[in-house]
């Protein structure tokens, strides 16, 4: 009996050198315990074949625009996070005194496309702006190597995790 009787969350990794054949090991493992009696809500931990942005940005130009990589950096982590990321503020209640996180980002709607991403102000002087494109080229991709590295070994894991129910663990099996 698992965690007598209570539903418990089981993780379940699977690491190796190649990210691709993790992958699809870890997908052939995920469809065979969703067969299982018992186990609900079985699913890929990780999101691996995430879309990814890469900005490589020309110092020389971003010089003339009064701006470091640091700046660019921070300005887009702030449009696609929030500034929580890069310069946390608070407000506190004057009355309470309780602090409040206070965050700036962009809508999501308003990053709808490629374009939209690289026309994310930059603000290098006060009373200017110049978009991303402006200091760089960007590339998208998809990066399916997004699960995180063993701390033990430089491999990547794919996590599945998936949780009992045990209702219908306790009903007798009619395989």
């Amino acid at each position: 009996m698992l965690n007598f009787g209570l539903p418990a969350p089981i993780d379940v990794q699977v690491a190796g050198r190649d990210d691709a054949k993790n992958r699809e090991a870890a997908q052939v493992l995920l469809a065979k315990l969703k067969g299982v009696r018992g186990v609900v809500d079985a699913h890929m931990q990780q999101i691996v074949d995430a879309p990814e942005y890469t900005l490589t940005v020309d110092r020389a130009r971003a010089l003339e625009l009064s701006l470091s990589e640091q700046q660019v950096a921070n300005n887009l982590n702030i449009s696609l996070s929030s500034s929580t990321q890069v310069t946390p503020n608070f407000w506190a209640d004057p009355v309470t005194g309780i602090p409040y996180p206070v965050a700036v980002q962009t809508p999501e709607y308003r990053i709808a496309s490629i374009g939209d991403l690289e026309n994310t102000p930059l603000a290098p002087k006060a009373g200017s702006s110049a978009g991303a494109s402006s200091v760089g080229a960007s590339a998208a991709s998809t990066a399916l190597g997004s699960a995180p590295v063993a701390r033990l070994t430089p491999r990547r894991k794919v996590k599945s995790r998936l949780s009992s129910d045990t209702a219908e663990m306790r009903k007798p099996s009619t395989r």
